[in-house]
Parts: structure tokens; C-alpha cells; sequence
């Protein structure tokens, strides 16, 4: 049977996903999955003859991080026409795709793949494929038979396999123009290839996922987290966002490294057909009432994250559903503050209405256009701290004596509430076959802000749940980068105004060794881990600098 082809019209998207060994999938609360698209390399300056040609091809193109703005499961991947086209008909492809730490891709095909951060995976198997008929500067959508999980930190392979030639060729758009060495190609199924700066222009569609709206700019500005107590209201486009659906978690780029300041704080989305912002904070309100998702409520956000990254607003009253056909104001009202915390920015007329709490109009409309990420329900809710996988053997490595380990997560590096059904770690290390026996995995909410050492069950202050208890089995062949997925036998109901405790015990570990993906900092992730690695009934620990790579199943 043929794959069906569609040009790309309207994102739709219904059901939820659960991958069973790759990580968290899934959403929160009981919501529908929402979905978005992002354009990648949307610029066209040349054409691109594989891989739908009249002749084998095997090929890979490399996305940045950067260019994508997004994470989640990736449904579908949709190419543009470079002139008016036939229908092409091929009769064998398939498609992988895999997160990389490439920059710009080597003439060997096996280099520029699972370098740490994850196996390569089929995402459309082998088969007959047929591409409709389309216009110069139509895309058309190929819909994935496995929805990869791209982590949004690591940039994205997309490896097309053509070894049977098409009746067509079919000719791509592509941007020459940006970065060099950005696909490699050959014709024969060799271990090498050529080299070429063609970027095909690309739409990623997110089955849920965190939708960047990043505009490029490196503008500063501390409002709306500030002593000064401001109320700011942003306009975000439709034709930006390009998805609907719930929006669980909301998120700022930090624009210099935060120092810890606490915040009492509203905040609240709503739909509006303006395409720029009024004085009035409730006219702009045009496409129905608005819907209060934190009221009053209270987060700090920790010192020490760098420039450039991300910190999660805690939204624990509502989530938003977006119609995907408005545009979407977003309002942030702080009514005490310890101090500022200087956001990215970029400067577009009209998006930004600014006064000062408890005024209901502005001061002024402005161009100040901060970065946000809007979390789409559906996808999973990760902490991977700097895109690297460094391997660290705890709490598995030990062939010694019982231990007890517990790791704190910031709620700033989390985000939304919701019950987590699957807690998935990262690797370090390929795998090797591996059971530990009577492994009990707690997990519990706390307000502190780096664990005491002095007592292990004290750090954990509400809803502490034994979620996981048995073995655990890891089976050989899995990369360096993948996640190993533990099913909760009991789910964890997590607030995110609070910060999330981690806790494992278990013998020793007499099997063999499994390195976690971790990174150390002592300035960002001071006290972070707390362990006695020779005694689990203990509730002594010590303290260790780092945090784990992990992936969090909400449903």
C-alpha cells in the first residue's frame, strides 16, 4: 500500500503517545495533545535533486537546535516544491532521524550519528512512497509511521534512504546561503559521501512539545520579574506559534545569569485578533475572556543559570487552550519581588503593554517582545541541562554495599504540574544486558532549595510515593543518550509550585554497571544529590554538585 502525501494545510492533532523504551510521552491532567509546526531554513536560493530522483540516493541533511525552536514528538516532516511538480513515485524509502551533537556533518555517514546522544531511529519504514503533484513553493507532508522524540537541545539528523530510483525528479527547495556542510549525500549506499550546503527548507509537526518563540535578538530587559512590581501583557501571532491546543507550562529566556529572587505573581492568557496591543489590559481581550492560569502564587528562581537558557513559571490553577486561530496575549502581573531578572528580548512594534500592578492601563505599549516557550500538552516534561551525556555510575555503580540517593529538580527547570505516570533516566553509556533486584524508586514534592544531608526522609515534605519497586531491566544494544523508561507501578501527583525530590535505594549492584547522563556544577546545582552509598537504611548523605538527565510521563 502507498503512503499517503499531503500538501501542508491546517495542524490537527488528537491523541496522546506513549513510547515504551525512548523516554516520556504523554501529556497532563486528562487534556488533548496539542500540536504546532515549526519552519526550518524557510529561505530558498537553490534546488535540491534527491532524494525523490531518478536514481538511488542516501542522504542526510542536519537541523540546528536553534533553527527548530521546538521539542517533543516529531509527527511528520513536510518538504517544499522548488518549481511545479508531477506526482513522483517511489518504490522504496525510508527515513531515520536522530539527535546529534554535529555541527556541520563529516563525509562519513557513521560519524555524524549517535555520538552520545541517542540511537539512530526508523521513523518511516521501508516501502513504496507517492508524492502528489504540487506547485512551486507548496510543501508537502510526509506523516511518520514512529513519531521521533527530538529533545529540542541537540541538533536533529533526518537520513533518507532512496535505493530504488523514483520515476521523477523531483526537485527541492533549499537555502545555500547560511551554513556549509550541512548535507551529504551519495548514490550508492557507500560509507562516505559529498558534501553540500544545501538546507532543505523543512517543517517539523509536534505531537505536543515546548514551542520556542525565539526571535533572534540578544535585547535585555528585567521586567516582568522585578522589584518594581510591573504588569506586562504580550502579544504573540498566530502565524508564530503555528499550533493549538493546551498550553500547560510557560517559560523565559534568561538574557544574564540569574541571580535567586522570589516573586509573588499573576498570570494570565487570553485570545485577541489585534495585531498590536492597546493601553486598556482588558480590551485587548477581544476573542473571548481570558483565563487566569497562577494567581498570587509564589516561585523563586534559583542563581546561577546561564545567559541563553530557560526558567518554567509554575502555572498551578488552569491551563490555557489555545485556539490556534487568534493570537495569544500573555500577561505576567508580579506583586512582590526580591529583586530583577534580566529577560531576552527583541524588539517588535506593538507586542508588549507595560504599567505597574493593580493599574488597569498601561503606562505604554512598547516593542519589547520577550522569548517565551509554550509547553503544548502531549509531550514529555525533560530536564537535560547542557546538551551533553556525561556518564556517572550512581546509584547503579557500586558493587559494594546498599545505598540511598536522592536528587532535587527546581520547579524552574520543570514546569508543569500533573501526575506522572513514567520517570525515564538518560544513559551515559551503550548498554550492556542489566538487572538490578529490589530497586525501590520514591518520589516526593519538597520547598527547599538544596537537600539537607542530615535528613534524607525530612527532605521530602509532601506527597512522598513509593512509585516504583522490583526489578529493573535494561537490555543490551541501547545507545549512549537513550532513555531507559521505568513504569510506575504507583503514579506521583507532582506541584509544581513545588520542587521535585527523586529518590532511589537498592543493594548492591552486583550485575554489572550503568553510567547516567549528568552534569556537574557547583555553582548552578549546589546540593542537588544527597547519598550514602554504603547504607540504604540511612538518613545521613553526602553532597554531591550535580543533577540528572531526566525524562517525566504526564498524563
Amino acid at each position: 500500500m502507498k503512503r499517503a502525501i499531503i500538501l501542508m494545510m491546517v495542524v490537527v492533532v488528537a491523541t496522546a503517545l506513549v513510547i515504551a523504551c525512548g523516554g516520556g510521552g504523554g501529556g497532563s491532567k486528562g487534556l488533548a495533545t496539542g500540536g504546532f509546526t515549526k519552519t526550518v531554513a524557510d529561505v530558498t536560493d537553490n534546488t535540491w535533486g534527491a532524494p525523490f530522483y531518478t536514481m538511488a540516493s542516501y542522504e542526510q541533511h542536519l537541523y540546528r537546535a536553534a533553527d527548530i525552536n521546538g521539542s517533543g514528538y516529531i509527527e511528520s516532516i513536510s518538504l517544499r516544491y522548488a518549481g511545479d511538480e508531477p506526482a513522483t513515485a517511489c518504490p522504496d524509502v525510508s527515513i531515520m532521524m536522530g539527535n546529534s551533537s554535529a555541527i556541520i556533518l563529516t563525509t562519513t555517514f557513521a560519524d555524524n550519528i549517535e555520538q552520545g546522544r541517542g540511537a539512530l531511529e526508523t521513523v518511516l519504514s521501508s516501502g513504496p512512497l507517492t508524492i502528489p503533484s504540487g506547485s512551486a513553493g507548496d510543501y508537502f507532508t510526509i506523516s511518520l509511521d514512529t513519531p521521533f522524540l527530538y529533545n529540542g537541545v541537540d541538533n536533529l539528523i533526518v537520513y533518507f534512504e532512496v535505493p530504488v530510483a523514483c520515476d521523477n525528479n523531483l526537485l527541492l527547495a533549499a537555502d545555500t546561503a547560511t551554513y556549509s556542510d550541512i548535507a551529504l549525500w551519495n548514490g550508492t549506499g557507500a560509507a562516505t559521501g559529498s558534501l553540500y550546503d544545501h538546507h532543505l527548507n523543512a517543517k517539523f509537526t509536534f505531537e505536543g512539545g515546548d514551542n520556542t518563540q525565539d526571535y533572534g535578538g540578544v535585547n535585555n530587559n528585567f521586567w516582568p520579574f522585578s522589584s518594581e512590581l510591573p504588569r506586562t501583557q504580550n502579544l504573540y501571532l498566530a502565524s508564530d506559534i503555528d499550533g493549538s491546543g493546551p498550553i500547560t507550562g510557560l517559560a523565559f529566556q534568561l538574557n544574564q545569569v540569574s541571580t535567586e529572587q522570589t516573586y509573588t505573581y499573576s498570570v494570565t492568557m487570553g485570545h485577541t485578533t489585534l495585531s498590536a496591543l492597546a493601553a486598556t489590559y482588558a480590551d485587548n481581550y477581544d476573542a473571548g475572556s481570558p483565563v487566569t492560569l497562577a494567581s498570587a502564587a509564589t516561585f523563586t528562581v534559583p542563581a546561577g543559570i546561564p545567559a541563553g537558557e530557560w526558567f518554567w513559571v509554575p502555572l498551578p490553577d488552569r491551563t490555557f487552550k489555545y485556539n490556534g486561530s487568534d493570537n495569544l496575549i500573555v500577561e505576567v502581573e508580579v506583586t512582590a519581588g526580591t529583586g530583577d531578572i534580566d529577560l531576552r528580548e527583541t524588539d517588535i512594534p506593538g507586542t508588549r503593554a507595560w504599567g505597574y500592578a493593580g493599574n488597569d492601563v498601561a503606562d505604554n505599549v512598547d516593542s519589547t517582545a520577550y522569548h517565551v516557550k509554550l509547553r503544548f500538552n502531549g509531550g514529555p516534561m525533560q530536564v537535560i541541562t547542557n546538551g551533553g551525556v556525561t556518564g556517572y555510575f550512581p546509584p547503579f555503580g557500586f558493587p559494594g554495599d546498599d545505598f540511598i540517593m536522592q536528587t532535587l529538580y527546581d520547579n524552574t527547570a520543570l514546569g508543569t504540574s500533573g501526575r506522572i505516570t513514567e520517570f525515564s533516566f538518560r544513559l551515559g553509556a551503550d548498554s550492556t544486558a542489566f538487572d538490578h533486584p529490589d530497586l525501590n524508586l520514591v518520589l516526593g514534592n519538597t520547598t527547599l532549595a538544596s537537600l539537607a544531608g542530615t535528613s534524607l526522609a525530612g527532605n521530602i515534605e509532601s506527597g512522598r510515593t513509593a512509585a516504583f519497586s522490583g526489578t529493573l531491566s535494561i537490555p543490551a544494544g541501547l545507545k549512549a543518550g537513550d532513555w531507559v523508561t521505568v513504569p510506575l507501578t504507583t503514579p506521583f501527583n507532582y506541584d509544581a509550585t513545588k520542587n521535585l525530590v527523586v529518590q532511589w535505594d537498592g543493594p548492591p549492584n552486583l550485575s554489572g554497571i550503568v553510567s547516567i547522563g549528568h552534569t556537574e556544577n557547583s555553582g548552578r546545582y549546589t546540593g542537588h544529590v544527597q547519598a550514602n552509598l554504603s547504607d540504604r537504611t540511612s538518613d545521613t548523605g553526602n553532597s554531591y554538585d550535580l543533577i540528572y538527565d531526566i525524562s517525566l510521563t504526564l498524563d
